[in-house]
């Protein structure tokens, strides 16, 4: 039995284009200057690092991550985010051919409303949601009650791929536990990001489908 780690922004969830407008909001909530400046500085952090953006873009102010981040979460799971084209498509011919599928994400509970919204919930064995948990990310800690999961299904780390949109923290977290990565190039990093970090050509996709070439 093989298994497939999604992260959901960038790579299942079209959120980047609506994302920047729904972290300036929070920002305007928390009486934070917002201009050009600082939406180009933040449009760097997206799918990355909250208290990365609040530190690099208002470094004079003192504001609450975990309560800019609930805030956030509050205002995104209010809107709707759809899924990338063929998403449907995709997981069901994973599932029909036997994978276990696994989401693995920087949200914390809107991670599902956003899975129930667009009806690709029941896909998933495992969903875990790293906001609000004690370890960042790339940390093994973090995923380590999901890899122990579908080890409990019969799958072994090597027979695991993680797929991604980002250097950091994904790539780095597939690298922590050694889990073969495929990168989402049509995320928040770009595919010569990606090739810059190291990962090879051949594991680089354009598009949700490519996917199952890489299988």
């Amino acid at each position: 039995m093989k298994a497939t780690i999604f992260d959901l922004d960038g790579v299942l969830l079209n959120s980047m284009p609506t994302g920047m407008s729904r972290f300036t909001q929070a920002a305007q909530s928390f009486g934070l200057p917002i201009n050009d400046t600082e939406i180009a500085r933040a449009a760097r952090y997206l799918g990355t690092s909250v208290s990365l953006m609040l530190r690099d873009c208002w470094p004079e102010h003192q504001v609450n991550v975990d309560e800019f981040y609930e805030r956030w979460e509050k205002i995104d799971a209010e809107l709707y985010t759809p899924l990338f084209d063929e998403v449907p498509k995709l997981l069901t011919t994973l599932t029909s051919a036997g994978q276990v599928l696994g989401a693995y994400t920087n949200r914390g509970w809107s991670a599902r409303v956003h899975l129930e919204r667009t009806r690709i919930m029941g896909f998933f064995a495992n969903i875990t949601a790293v906001s609000g948990t004690p370890h960042p990310k790339e940390d093994p800690r973090s995923i380590a009650p999901l890899l122990a999961d579908l080890k409990d299904l019969g799958v072994s780390p090597e027979d695991i791929v993680f797929v991604g949109d980002t250097v950091s923290p994904d790539l780095a977290c597939a690298r922590n536990v050694g889990l073969r990565f495929i990168a989402a190039g049509y995320g928040v990093h770009s595919a010569q990001q990606f090739l810059a970090a190291g990962v090879p050509k051949e594991d680089i996709i354009a598009t949700p489908m490519e996917l199952l070439e890489k299988l």
